[in-house]
């Protein structure tokens, strides 16, 4: 069974075009999996806090996505029969394992957009209203060694406001934060987070990988603030859930030549999925 890497290892090389290609027999798939975005945007954001524990939040984005795609691109490829041999090709100077300029093959964004499983593939505005509110009990929002973080937000993305697209995200969480012994250690603490996500409507694909908190921008499930060990929002869907649980105990810290260091010890477990529906 191969490993991601090697299976995209394979890719790079030429292989029997399919009818996608117009440009000879060959293709390679290199860049199959991958494709490229820009989403310049812009954004407005407001809230108000309401006897020190309970907030309303408020905000405009827009934003326009730009997509591109490998498809026909020409990339030098390996021949998979005579790479790392030393034949050459008759009437040519070059080897035969030297790399040949090939065009690209259909990529899995382009199958997707084919059989009609993502929107957005033309990239487009997305334009979008938000609205969301909190209870909150932290001591220190940025680094908390007690309290509650309870939030709900909604965002609405609909033509009247100018976007290309019509779809709605609701977020939620609760994170909670306790330290059992505070006279023993400084920093022990007992970290949890339960989050759940659901994108309703024509979602451009591109949305899928982030959703908006009251006060934080938080990516799909993958990379160190959901999931982590997996590569970041490695895991998207219309229905998104997952908990985090974790212990920061920082046993040691130093200072010197104005610079303090501290050191931390955090076991953790994170768990979720997505769902198509």
């Amino acid at each position: 069974r191969l490993s991601f890497s090697e299976y995209e290892e394979n890719l790079k090389y030429r292989s029997p075009a399919g009818n996608f290609s117009t440009f000879g027999n060959h293709e390679t798939n290199k860049m199959y999996n991958r494709y490229s975005i820009e989403t310049p945007f812009f954004e407005a954001l407001g809230d108000r806090v309401f006897f020190g524990l309970w907030k309303l939040a408020a905000g405009f984005s827009t934003s326009r996505s730009i997509v591109r795609t490998y498809d026909n691109a020409v990339y030098n490829s390996p021949d998979p029969y005579f790479h790392n041999t030393p034949f050459k090709i008759k009437g040519s100077p070059v080897n035969a394992d030297s790399d040949i300029p090939t065009p690209h093959g259909k990529t899995k964004l382009s199958e997707d957009f084919d059989a009609k499983k993502i929107t957005g593939y033309n990239g487009g505005f997305v334009n979008s209203a938000r609205f969301g509110f909190a209870y909150d009990s932290r001591d220190f929002s940025l680094d908390p060694n007690k309290g509650v973080l309870c939030e709900l937000t909604h965002e609405v993305s609909r033509k009247f406001v100018g976007s290309d697209f019509h779809f709605g995200k609701t977020f939620t969480q609760v994170k909670f934060f306790y330290s059992p012994f505070p006279e023993k250690f400084k920093k022990f603490v007992i970290a949890g987070r339960v989050a759940g996500a659901y994108v309703s409507g024509k979602a451009p694909f591109s949305t899928y990988s982030n959703f908006n908190g009251t006060d934080s921008y938080i990516v799909a499930l993958g990379g160190s603030s959901t999931l982590r060990g997996y590569q970041l929002s490695r895991f998207v869907g219309p229905v998104t859930g997952f908990a985090n649980l974790e212990i920061r105990w920082k046993f040691f810290e130093m200072s010197g030549d104005e610079s303090h260091f501290t050191f931390h010890l955090i076991p953790f477990f994170d768990t979720g999925r997505v769902w198509d529906d």
